[in-house]
């Protein structure tokens, strides 16, 4: 079977106790039926502390508080695996940061951001982003239903336009432009599968329809917010977003760093973040200093749209995909602003740990997400 998988997935090694963000902080970890069948049949010490760590078997998952896992030792390593070795850890344990989506024709490989390590590699070669194809047994079954092999290859050929116009990319005023062009372009796949053809073969290439746009051969609904604010958002939508479930007190225990970088928002910046001005002298003034920081926040949109654009494969949600990479791209690029202001000079590893912990908020949540939504459009 055909394999695409990022350039740098075979880089990622586990940090283990020198990870900034353990993965054993900050969430439930769900157990498969297999993985609670063979922590059954341990016994002694360790089966009581698994009975324990699942309410006497009636969870299918530890960390019922989402704080730090039970097994989670002094050193910051896993007991289980210590004791009992790798392959008798639950299988989101072993399998993480690592992803797998089988389309029928083919498998993809992903790396999450969530990961600190993966955003390390994301951020070495965001400069040159790239799928790497190899030929051989998947890791999974296919995921999805359609069976369509025209759409699957058109979408794929789309997924690469977009990605290619969000390298290197040249500056702020590039990076809006693209953002805002990507946006109208994905209500065209949604209008073109909707009223004429579900392969989108009558659809334009991006570049077309970007010249088209630029030129103005199309019209935007100036009615849509989003068109209108594509990047960075209004702050009155940073606003709906902030007082969606996406934030909660409760971070300060399971995301403490994500918490801070919220109460940056609420607390320290509210008075500047009260108005479209002062929130458009924040960014301006970001940019000035940190004007390649262009590059980061296209290379942050492909990625996202390198691993959830396919979903489209099976659910024709063009816009909601790639209106859902908008807010990712504009929340990470808020709490950098935001994070700019506290420390005269954020280097790599600030930028990077901030992606890090707000994918570990916003990307493994369905209500978290879906809140976010929809104060996109309250």
């Amino acid at each position: 079977m055909k394999i695409n998988q990022i350039s740098f997935y075979d880089q990622f090694n586990c940090i283990g106790q020198g990870c900034p963000e353990n993965c054993c902080m900050g969430w439930f970890i769900p157990l498969t039926a297999e993985d609670i069948k063979r922590l059954r049949r341990e016994r002694g010490m360790l089966g009581l502390r698994l009975f324990a760590a699942t309410g006497g078997w009636q969870r299918d998952h530890f960390n019922e508080d989402c704080r730090y896992c039970p097994f989670l030792n002094k050193e910051n390593l896993c007991h289980l695996q210590l004791k009992k070795g790798h392959s008798f850890i639950p299988e989101v344990c072993r399998e993480y940061p690592r992803f797998y989506r089988n389309y029928g024709p083919l498998e993809e490989r992903y790396l999450d951001l969530s990961c600190p390590v993966v955003c390390g590699l994301f951020y070495d070669n965001m400069q040159d982003l790239h799928i790497s194809s190899t030929q051989e047994e998947p890791f999974s079954g296919c995921y999805i239903t359609n069976d369509d092999p025209v759409l699957l290859q058109r979408l794929l050929t789309i997924r690469d336009e977009l990605l290619a116009a969000l390298s290197n990319l040249s500056g702020y005023e590039d990076l809006q432009k693209t953002l805002l062009a990507i946006t109208a372009y994905a209500g065209a796949m949604q209008h073109a599968c909707l009223n004429y053809d579900a392969s989108l073969e009558s659809l334009e290439s991006f570049e077309t329809f970007r010249r088209r746009l630029e030129e103005g051969q199309i019209v935007l609904r100036p009615s849509d917010p989003v068109l209108a604010n594509a990047f960075p958002f209004h702050i009155s939508v940073y606003n709906r977003l902030m007082g969606s479930s996406f934030y909660h007190e409760n971070l300060s225990f399971s995301n403490a760093t994500l918490h801070g970088l919220c109460r940056l928002f609420l607390d320290d910046f509210s008075r500047q973040l009260s108005t479209q001005k002062g929130w458009e002298k924040l960014a301006n003034a970001y940019f000035l200093q940190y004007p390649e920081h262009a590059r980061l926040y296209g290379a942050y949109l492909a990625y996202y749209l390198f691993m959830y654009f396919l979903r489209t494969y099976e659910t024709y949600s063009f816009v909601k995909q790639v209106r859902t990479g908008l807010i990712h791209t504009n929340m990470v690029f808020l709490f950098h602003v935001l994070f700019s202001q506290k420390k005269q000079k954020p280097v790599p590893a600030d930028l990077i740990r901030i992606i890090s912990v707000y994918n570990r908020r916003a990307y493994f949540s369905d209500s978290v997400l879906d809140d976010m939504y929809k104060a996109l459009d309250s």
